[in-house]
């Protein structure tokens, strides 16, 4: 439901309601507790729009499942872990799900990327959402992290350039690229899918930028502007 939602970003409520609206799934930002539980979180701290503070990281999950939002209409709704929204989405499998991994941390980055992979995988793993699961990073080295545990799983980098993203991709043998919509033209996107890369496009916010990413052709519009997609696509 993204950032014009009444429903905080990243809460259950703006998930599921994304769902019951008509989206064929949800993109949704995720970072990890200092006790390797996998949360549904944007900011870099808590602070922002929470009655908490610090990083995700720096609190063990019993810590953050106190904590709520705190603006808006629907302030108190708790932060909620992949574990509980999986679990409450009775057509899970009908939906497909993009992880942005937000690696946050003060503590060794490399240990820290291998537990965030592991966690990942076997919280795929666990609901088999194999082929229902894109996650994206901007980082090779974390993208590799998770092709160890798991083969399968559907990698996109995450980049603010277009050729870099498609060397990369092509290179590492990623399955796509994750992309600002002013960042790539049509042209490109047809590059990367002749290639058997698929795109996602996000840094989508009205109905104009809903008919231009339209007009693309990507696999995937990460719009924060959903209503407007659907009645377009109806049409």
């Amino acid at each position: 439901m993204g950032i014009e939602s009444n429903y905080p970003l990243n809460s259950e409520k703006s998930i599921k309601r994304a769902l019951e609206l008509g989206a064929d799934g949800s993109e949704m930002d995720v970072q990890m507790t200092s006790d390797s539980v996998l949360v549904a979180f944007h900011h870099h701290d808590l602070s922002e729009d929470t009655n908490l503070d610090g990083l995700v990281n720096s609190h063990a999950w019993a810590e953050i499942k106190k904590g709520h939002f705190s603006f808006g209409l629907h302030k108190r709704l708790s932060i909620v872990s992949l574990e509980e929204l999986f679990a409450g989405i009775g057509d899970l499998h009908e939906h497909i799900f993009t992880l942005d991994c937000k690696l946050y941390t003060q503590n060794d980055s490399a240990h820290f990327q291998r537990s965030f992979a592991r966690a990942l995988a076997e919280l795929i793993s666990r609901y088999e959402l194999g082929d229902k699961v894109n996650i994206e990073a901007p980082y090779e080295e974390f993208l590799e992290e998770l092709r160890k545990k798991s083969g399968s799983l559907n990698l996109f980098v995450y980049a603010y350039d277009f050729n870099e993203a498609y060397s990369s991709a092509i290179r590492k043998n990623l399955s796509g690229i994750t992309i600002s919509n002013d960042l790539i033209d049509s042209e490109q996107v047809q590059k990367a899918q002749e290639h058997g890369l698929k795109v996602a496009i996000w840094d989508v916010d009205n109905n104009k930028e809903n008919l231009q990413a339209l007009q693309k052709k990507p696999d995937y519009i990460q719009t924060d502007e959903l209503k407007s997609l659907i009645r377009i696509k109806k049409r």
